[in-house]
């Protein structure tokens, strides 16, 4: 994973320095300071163990609009076109983090029924599976591999099961979110594997796919 990151880091594959997401780059980010610390921490520190801080390559703190089902997204994972591989950037949604403490990000996070995430660590978990699905692939790949898993291959029934059960329906035994597409069944499908969980075993081959 770190050998594909070090070839998309123009001027610095020749000297083997690996740029990485530093807790500095996250409060450099939070211009107007209204994120707070135990936050920043936590999704820095998560970033680290998830071996996600080598993916992105930058952090923004934005306003993110909430979805026309009037849900509030926390995090977001964007690929940016540019020459060769993507831009991986993590947005953080400054209204949802606003002034908040961590012991009230979870405890939101766990009282939303939509996602499998329960926890702030859980949710940036969920946002590291986007990264690792990203990473080390072109751009027009990740839109191929998005489109494709936005299609007939996460509606329609999966071949030689008998009650003709499709992807999207064994995601609706993770999560609501999990059926949205493909991408989101492989994000939530990570945030349950982290947890050593169940998954049904077509989800799992999805996920390892994607994901190493």
């Amino acid at each position: 994973m770190l050998a594909k990151r070090r070839e998309r880091l123009t001027g610095e594959a020749e000297s083997g320095i690996i740029k990485a997401i530093t807790i500095k780059d996250i409060q450099n980010s939070d211009t107007g300071e209204v994120i707070s610390d135990e936050c920043k921490k936590t999704i820095f520190n998560t970033l680290k163990a998830q071996g996600a801080a080598y993916i992105y390559d930058e952090v923004k703190v934005v306003k993110i609009p909430r979805d026309k089902e009037g849900r509030m997204e926390l995090l977001r994972t964007n690929a940016i076109s540019s020459p060769g591989y993507p831009k991986v950037i993590l947005e953080i949604n400054e209204e949802a983090f606003g002034g908040k403490t961590k012991a009230y990000m979870d405890k939101l996070i766990k009282l939303q029924k939509y996602s499998t995430a329960n926890s702030l660590e859980e949710a940036v978990i969920h946002e590291c599976a986007h990264a690792k699905v990203i990473n080390g692939k072109f751009y027009s790949q990740y839109k191929a591999i998005d489109e494709e898993l936005s299609g007939p291959f996460f509606t329609q029934p999966i071949k030689g099961r008998a009650d003709k059960k499709s992807l999207k329906d064994l995601a609706g035994e993770i999560s609501e979110y999990a059926q949205k597409d493909g991408l989101e069944c492989i994000a939530e499908s990570h945030v349950k594997l982290s947890r050593k969980e169940y998954i049904p075993e077509e989800l799992k081959i999805l996920h390892d796919q994607y994901i190493e």
